[in-house]
């Protein structure tokens, strides 16, 4: 097997990333930070960075290819690749102003200096916050929840802080990368992934047979009949928000509440109504929706169960811990299944190796490097280096199953990974006491501040890697620059995050913001628990290391029934998706499986092909309006949003 840059670099010179290409991307993602700072730091009208792929990029692809249509007779139009590229440069540096990134570090380095009174114990935790990790000065911290009022911004509060926490973000980005990166060939060549998230960049920039022209995509009427649907869909419901006595559809239908005992135990039933969902989801195989819809269906079963045989804990079956289980299980038997490919470059990084292999030296000592410095910074928050090894390891872990179900699935979810499971484990395990020797919180309040890693979503950034390089690679870009420039958007991304959410925040008083009334009510529970945990620790927590046991059962045995059995139903992915977030995917999935198995069975491969437009054009047409023009109509009449709430997270 070759190398990844020897493979690609010889067919043609590069068309991915070019100089133009980024000062294109530099200028689309600083005018996105704008568009997200009115949107989400002040209004909150419609999360545009929390949808995957972002608002803010499918509107960058979209105005890419109306001008290139107009340039296309000229040297200013831009290439398949470039447009591509550019596009993967925004998802990633807008996907950081989300409130699951950069938004929660704020809050969580900022929350325990103002929200201390005697009511909490925030106070005590100031003293075991690193100085570099947080501005300490009380009246920086009062004036960005209480506003600025015209006296300059504090940029040299904030300096240090920022810096340290682009490193940190930095030094996560690069270790996902790069474990990405040793494992993307074999997922490509040998396993053949099908990425069917990339499916929709690919389409709308395709331009074959007329290059330069209007893209094929746009001229197919299943397409815009598809977006129109879409468009009925959501122009319905903002019709309702404009005029309350117009009937709506709504993102949501609630069935009926189940009766008794145990019966109460199936939880409450929604139909999510989710264009994007359901447009992309229909190109996601029927083993893996079917089992998304059955395995949330057996978890519901399984509390009613539980209840009927007398056991009621609150949270049964424990599906967020089934989900950490397999996700884990997932990422260990994929590394396995890859294991000599991954043998041969641990030979040809530390020895000589074969030298087709030499080529990945730079991804394997990158991973070694990164994965220390993650280790160091959590020593330096007064983490144990063997809690920091266990955290990070969980966190790489799903993230590395992330990107796999990204490159295999191509599920459009941000928040797809077991949300809050890497510290809740490590508690299950073990209890607090070890965490806080002798009464010290230090260790508690540390991975309180390490929040951003198992409740925010900087794990799925590893989604917008592997379909940046599979993209890549369709234009045969060398995978080294793919991942090197997207490098450049990462950090580009959190810097102008600050500095837009900060900007924000200083100019309206991040307490008259959604900021203030949302986060930082979490981290203020997150940061106070810390101190009480030191002085009254929690016990073990078994029931839950059972359940993230028997989700690490499940996972494996279902991989190992489908490599046995031809034709085996359940996929481990789907199983994992449907421990994750079962509650929204079980009835869009329902929906693609029903639609593509009545396609594939009347109509065979044929019509399957030629109804594919149709399902993208919805989800296109939903990024459009709900996202671009509702985002946009949005931050001018903020009470419009209370009308018709979107949600892509």
């Amino acid at each position: 097997m070759t190398s990844i840059p020897d493979s690609t670099s010889k067919m043609m010179p590069p068309r991915f990333v070019s100089a133009r290409a980024i000062l294109v991307a530099l200028v689309l993602t600083l005018l996105s930070g704008c568009w997200i700072r009115e949107t989400e730091t002040v209004a909150r009208v419609v999360l545009i960075s929390e949808s995957m792929p972002t608002v803010p990029a499918m509107a960058a692809l979209l105005v890419l290819i109306l001008a290139n249509v107009a340039l296309r007779r000229t040297r200013w139009a831009l290439s398949r690749g470039e447009i591509l590229f550019i596009f993967f440069f925004v998802c990633v540096a807008t996907a950081v102003f989300g409130n699951g990134i950069v938004r929660f570090l704020i809050a969580i380095i900022t929350a325990p200096f103002y929200f201390a009174q005697p009511g909490n114990r925030l106070a005590e935790a100031q003293q075991h916050i690193p100085s570099w990790a947080a501005p300490r000065d009380p009246l920086v911290i009062r004036r960005l929840f209480e506003g600025l009022s015209g006296a300059d911004f504090p940029w040299a509060a904030w300096a240090t802080p920022v810096a340290a926490w682009t490193g940190f973000l930095l030094a996560l980005w690069l270790s996902t990368l790069c474990l990405v990166f040793l494992v993307f060939r074999v997922w490509l060549e040998e396993e053949k992934l099908a990425f069917p998230l990339d499916q929709l960049p690919l389409e709308i920039t395709d331009t074959k047979p007329r290059p330069g022209g209007v893209p094929p995509f746009f001229r197919n009427r299943v397409m815009w009949a598809g977006f129109s649907l879409a468009f009925g869909y959501n122009a319905v419901n903002m019709a309702h928000a404009f005029a309350p006595p117009f009937p709506t559809i709504g993102p949501r239908l609630d069935l009926p509440p189940p009766g008794a005992p145990p019966w109460d135990a199936f939880g409450p039933l929604s139909l999510s109504i989710r264009p994007e969902l359901i447009g992309l989801g229909y190109l996601v195989s029927t083993e893996i929706s079917f089992s998304i819809w059955f395995c949330s269906f057996c978890l519901r079963l399984a509390a009613v169960a539980m209840s009927w045989v007398g056991y009621r804990e609150v949270g049964v079956p424990f599906a967020q811990e089934q989900s950490l289980g397999a996700y884990l299980a997932l990422a260990f038997l994929f590394l396995h299944m890859g294991r000599r490919h991954l043998g041969a470059i641990a030979r040809a990084a530390v020895f000589a190796g074969a030298p087709e292999m030499r080529g990945y030296r730079g991804a394997f000592w990158g991973f070694v490097v990164s994965f220390a410095a993650l280790l160091f910074f959590c020593r330096l928050l007064g983490v144990m280096p063997w809690a920091a090894v266990i955290y990070v390891g969980i966190t790489l872990g799903i993230a590395f199953t992330y990107a796999r179900l990204r490159a295999e699935a191509g599920i459009p979810l941000v928040w797809l990974f077991p949300y809050g499971m890497p510290k809740t484990v490590l508690f299950s395990l073990f209890g607090t006491a070890p965490l806080a020797p002798g009464g010290d919180p230090s260790a508690l309040t540390g991975l309180a501040m390490l929040s951003v890693l198992s409740r925010g979503f900087p794990v799925a950034l590893a989604g917008y890697q592997v379909g940046a390089l599979h993209c890549g690679q369709r234009v045969s870009e060398a995978p080294w620059r793919t991942a090197a420039a997207l490098t450049l958007a990462l950090v580009v991304g959190v810097i102008l995050a600050f500095y837009f959410h900060l900007t924000g925040f200083y100019r309206q008083g991040a307490q008259n913001t959604p900021f203030g009334m949302g986060m930082t009510g979490f981290v203020i529970s997150e940061v106070d628990a810390a101190i009480n945990q030191a002085s009254s620790p929690l016990p073990r927590d078994v029931p839950r290391i059972v359940a993230a046991g028997c989700g690490a059962a499940i996972a494996g045995a279902l991989q190992l029934l489908r490599a046995r059995l031809v034709g085996f139903p359940l996929h481990p992915l789907g199983y994992a998706a449907a421990a994750v977030y079962g509650e929204l995917l079980w009835f869009p999935f329902l929906v693609v499986w029903i639609c593509k198995v009545l396609v594939v069975r009347f109509g065979g491969i044929r019509l399957y092909r030629q109804s594919v437009p149709g399902f993208l054009g919805f989800a296109l047409g939903h990024f459009v309006v709900a996202g671009i023009l509702w985002g946009a109509i949005g931050t001018i009449d903020q009470r419009l949003y209370q009308g018709y709430r979107i949600y892509f997270g």
